[in-house]
């Protein structure tokens, strides 16, 4: 009996540094890069040849900026006139990385132009985590979240939580949930 349970405390010492190390998050970067590894090792993904990303490059911003001056002055009558130009390319999804927060008189233009698309998403961005909890799929809890004008919400076909968490090594592995409390004041959360 005695020689079984000698047999049994390597392993359990084992198990006991492991459980520390996995306690003080001294495995954190190496089951990140495992993770990364099983991702890797997956057949290799077929490149999407429909998803298209449409920015704004360095020239085009140079060219913009005497008419229109920085990317947060641009009239919403600018962005209208992008959404009628790429909602006659027939895209299933628009969805903005630019936040209209600020209500402002020509918000009522980019309103129709989206109500046109019929297929539009703003971001909205959850501000003041009273917590956080690290584990993937554990809903965070927000203060509150910042959304677009009344009028460019009432003229989107939804909102999207643009807020990313990145690993240690800057790598984004997870999007944060929101909490249930915060459920109630944005369409988002759901």
């Amino acid at each position: 009996m005695k020689r079984l349970l000698a047999s049994y405390v390597p392993a359990v010492g084992v198990a006991l540094v492991l459980a520390a190390a996995c306690l003080w998050g001294l495995l954190a970067g190496s089951r990140a890069r495992m993770g990364d590894l099983l991702f890797a090792a997956r057949r290799p993904a077929q490149v999407s040849r429909s998803t298209v990303i449409v920015g704004i490059d360095q020239k085009s911003y140079q060219a913009l900026l005497p008419r229109h001056g920085p990317l947060s002055a641009w009239p919403r009558t600018l962005y209208a006139r992008a959404l009628d130009a790429l909602g006659a390319a027939g895209p299933r999804v628009i969805a903005f990385a630019i936040f209209f927060d600020a209500q402002r008189p020509e918000d009522g233009d980019l309103a129709e132009a989206m109500r046109r698309a019929d297929n539009v998403i703003v971001p909205v961005v959850a501000q003041g985590p009273r917590a956080f909890d690290p584990r993937p799929g554990v809903a965070q809890d927000f203060e509150t979240f910042v959304r677009p004008a009344e009028t460019v919400r009432r003229g989107a076909r939804d909102e999207g939580l643009a807020n990313i968490t990145t690993s240690q090594d800057s790598v984004v592995r997870s999007l944060p949930l929101c909490c249930a409390r915060a459920r109630s004041r944005s369409r988002a959360c759901r």
